[in-house]
């Protein structure tokens, strides 16, 4: 805590970084108290204007192997500088996924005969991977939107159980539900800002639920998640195919008792009736 104070003071005792985000200048006129917490959730200030829509240094130079070989980490942290600063409505993990897959692209290209041919072609696969991902969040809008927050968790209800039929029903519930309030809130947003939203907040739930649980109880898919990169673990849960392994409980028709009263329950109520 005392290192983190440190940091924030070091940065708002620099005029020359204040002076170009007014959000940063306002977060350190606050108290000391209230000043990190500020720095964390301040709004973005606007990309600015006199930006070209690509990194052409990072995917057009001829000499972009030699920067790489010479000093790869603060070549890598150029570019997310660069691309980050060019992308405000991207989330943080795609942030991450998008110069780990540019690194990698790198590692890959540098070795061929014709390096920049082949990086050159980068920015078209990190492209494909953004609309990707926000098509993903788009689908999701979709069905809350039309169908509710309900219809959502119930689809998720079935998702994840089928991926981790052992874990509890009311641990299942519980992160379902709370996907159900995290979309709700960042479908109602700006698209500009749905990515950074949805994907921050769902990334967030899934550390506390790996956190919160021994995922190796659960089975070795989840473990394996819980385990993967920060940014690429909702991926990793998106990706998980149904458990295979685990042998379910013996049917039996007495465990879904149908009587009046589901006629009267509300969603959540049948859903939880519908498993006890």
């Amino acid at each position: 805590m005392k290192e983190r104070k440190q940091i924030i003071e070091d940065v708002c005792a620099r005029d020359d970084i204040v002076s170009r985000t007014k959000h940063l200048a306002e977060c350190c006129k606050r108290s000391i108290v209230e000043k990190g917490f500020c720095i964390e959730h301040m709004e973005p200030d606007e990309k600015p204007a006199d930006l070209s829509e690509k990194v052409e240094s990072y995917i057009k130079d001829a000499d972009v192997c030699e920067k790489f070989a010479v000093g790869k980490d603060l070549f890598i942290g150029g570019f997310l500088y660069e691309y980050a600063r060019r992308h405000p409505e991207l989330s943080n993990q795609m942030l991450l996924r998008i110069a780990k897959g540019y690194e990698d692209e790198l590692t890959k290209c540098c070795a061929t005969d014709n390096p920049p041919e082949c990086y050159g072609k980068a920015d078209e696969k990190l492209h494909a991977a953004v609309q990707e991902n926000l098509s993903h969040f788009q689908k999701i809008c979709t069905i809350v939107k039309t169908q509710g927050k309900a219809a959502y968790e119930k689809l998720m209800v079935i998702r994840y159980t089928s991926i981790m039929p052992t874990a509890s029903f009311e641990g299942i519930r519980a992160i379902t539900y709370r996907m159900g309030g995290i979309m709700q809130e960042c479908c109602a947003k700006d698209q500009s800002k749905l990515m950074p939203c949805a994907e921050e907040k769902m990334s967030d739930l899934l550390d506390e639920t790996c956190a919160e649980n021994d995922p190796a109880t659960i089975n070795k898919n989840v473990e394996a998640c819980c385990n993967d990169f920060y940014s690429h673990r909702r991926l990793c849960m998106l990706d998980m195919k149904p458990d295979t392994e685990s042998a379910p409980p013996e049917f039996s028709a007495d465990s879904f008792p149908i009587t009046e009263d589901l006629c009267t329950m509300s969603d959540a109520d049948s859903l939880t009736a519908s498993v006890k």
